[in-house]
């Protein structure tokens, strides 16, 4: 964001122009011009506006209507004299209607790009009329696009899972107002054939409800090719100003986006992005952190052995997607890099190599802000499994008839110590169990991804089958493995809380567990049975005092399970 450097001068003077039953308009003027130094504009021969620099706005003023005016710009100067502008036009404004006067083109010198449509591109002020400094809808934000750059050829300008707002606009083309809800877009520059997408923007526009705003193409598209002051000229932009003259550059749309590598058959990998070698060497089982990747745009990734060279010729894999700019994702290299000598999928679904693109990832939690559960996804991705459930030992079912490639939406587990089995999608066997240690990731967000191979001696002697648990941060876990039978008197931690405690005291458990009753071993070993009362989240109330000590507390639930901690009463 730019700090709006104008300064209107002072009021009485500009008034003094004509008398206060003059007719007036509304007029906001602003230095889009990217050779152009900063600038002072004068009204007849005051100057109302002393410095203004590329990029920058004046607030909506007052300017004269219904009587010629002349506006005069000069380099900017300590000077208030008037003589040899470098622009100079009179105009006749209509009463109480509002103007964009919009400096733009080249100012003169150097030798600048011509505009690739023919359209002259040297310097002038272009007049919008319709100007407006509200909406007509409180809850929306109208948006008025001016193309200013001037070697950019014809181009549409779209958001992204929106529309077309404007087509076809040439250099110095305007659009009229377009009403839009006041909320985050993905702003798309295309050219005028609509694909494809050259550039993307973010336009964060969810605080400018009830208000207008300008949005203009600005700079070069090719710096390199306008020099100014023997130096590359500013780069292609979108800047949004308010009424108030605040200036707004877009940034350059991204997703976060986290790459996981689970083929079980491939070696380690170079992923590259564009060409580009974005993700070198990563390995079987490991992961990226999320990263910010260019969304709204074409992203062509190729995968390729991992190597010292930059060389993307012949890849493993070669796919172009576009990432939306209102999502984040996690990216799993998944299925068999060859079919030769490895088990086809039991389901009959096809295994070859593919990237899993899953929409709507997450880095923390939802309910971070107001308990420690974690967000559990989970990803089929072990090719020789057939249809699988997953479900809390004892508990409910997490995933119900998961084939291979199928992924969840996201789950809230409590961060407490779960064991997770793997059954048949009729639940009448179990295939394999596994810890999941969820007291160590509160109000995190994990991927939990089935990897490996269910038979390894059908497949080569490949990696046995597990349940891969990926952090935000990249850390790529396997959940240790139990035996899928768990003796029910085993106990399974808790949470006490506060802790110690001076006088009623609450218990966290897992949110599927049920309490039958709640007892408390002092340190002589008797056993204090205690009332308590459960709202059915996994907070259990108890509802006495114990005397002052220390005490196991053990929880068993409807299951016949049991639960423990230890407590201090002061």
């Amino acid at each position: 964001m730019l700090k709006v450097f104008t300064r209107i001068a002072f009021l009485g003077v500009l008034l003094s122009c004509w008398n206060a039953e003059a007719q007036t308009a509304r007029v906001q003027i602003v230095h889009n011009s990217p050779n152009a130094p900063a600038v002072d504009v004068f009204l007849n021969n005051t100057k109302i506006l002393n410095g203004v620099p590329f990029r920058a706005a004046s607030p909506f003023i007052d300017a004269p209507a219904g009587s010629p005016f002349q506006v005069r710009i000069k380099a900017a100067s300590a000077s208030a004299d008037t003589s040899s502008p470098v622009f100079y036009r009179e105009y006749t404004l209509e009463q109480g209607q509002g103007y964009y006067l919009i400096a733009n083109g080249n100012l003169g010198g150097g030798n600048p790009a011509p505009n690739p449509d023919g359209i002259a591109t040297a310097f002038d002020v272009s007049v919008i009329p319709g100007a407006s400094e509200t909406s007509a809808l409180a809850g929306n934000v109208d948006l008025r696009i001016f193309h200013g750059s001037t070697d950019a050829p014809t181009v549409d300008i779209k958001a992204q899972g929106v529309g077309t707002l404007v087509d076809n606009a040439p250099f110095r083309g305007f659009s009229s107002y377009l009403p839009v809800p006041a909320a985050s877009y993905t702003v798309q520059i295309a050219p005028s054939s609509g694909t494809p997408n050259l550039l993307a923007y973010a336009a964060p526009l969810s605080s400018l409800a009830g208000k207008t705003a300008l949005v203009l193409a600005s700079g070069y598209f090719n710096p390199a090719a306008n020099q100014v002051n023997g130096q590359n000229g500013p780069a292609f932009g979108l800047w949004a100003f308010t009424p108030t003259g605040e200036a707004i550059q877009l940034p350059a749309a991204n997703s976060r986006v986290q790459i996981v590598h689970n083929c079980a058959n491939a070696p380690a990998v170079d992923i590259f992005v564009n060409g580009a070698k974005a993700v070198p060497n990563l390995d079987f089982r490991k992961a990226t952190p999320f990263v910010n990747l260019n969304a709204g745009v074409p992203l062509t990734i190729s995968i390729k052995a991992a190597s010292a060279s930059q060389d993307t010729s012949n890849p493993v894999f070669r796919q172009t997607y576009e990432l939306s700019g209102a999502d984040s994702y996690t990216i799993a290299a998944t299925g068999l890099l060859t079919s030769q000598g490895f088990a086809a999928n039991p389901d009959g679904i096809a295994t070859g190599f593919d990237l899993t693109v899953m929409p709507g990832a997450r880095e923390i939690s939802q309910s971070a802000a107001i308990s420690d559960n974690a967000d559990i996804r989970v990803l089929h991705a072990a090719t020789d499994a057939p249809f699988v459930d997953v479900r809390v030992q004892g508990g409910p079912t997490l995933v119900n008839n998961a084939g291979f490639r199928n992924f969840t939406p996201y789950l809230s587990a409590p961060n407490a110590d779960l064991v997770v089995e793997i059954t048949d999608s009729a639940q009448a066997g179990v295939v394999a169990a596994f810890q999941a240690p969820l007291s160590a990731f509160a109000d995190s967000a994990l991927v939990v991804m089935a990897s490996g191979f269910l038979n390894s001696g059908a497949n080569q002697n490949g990696p046995a089958f597990g349940l891969l648990a990926v952090t935000p941060a990249g850390n790529a876990i396997l959940l240790p493995v139990v035996p899928a039978s768990v003796n029910r008197n085993a106990y399974f931690s808790a949470a006490v809380y506060p802790n110690p405690a001076a006088g009623a005291f609450q218990i966290r458990v897992p949110s599927i567990v049920r309490a039958s009753s709640v007892s408390a071993i002092d340190v002589l070993g008797k056993s204090h049975s205690l009332q308590f009362s459960q709202a059915g989240s996994g907070e259990i109330k108890v509802l006495e005092k114990l005397q002052s000590g220390f005490y196991q507390i053990i929880i068993r639930d409807e299951m016949g399970y049991s639960y423990r901690t230890g407590l201090m009463v002061k």
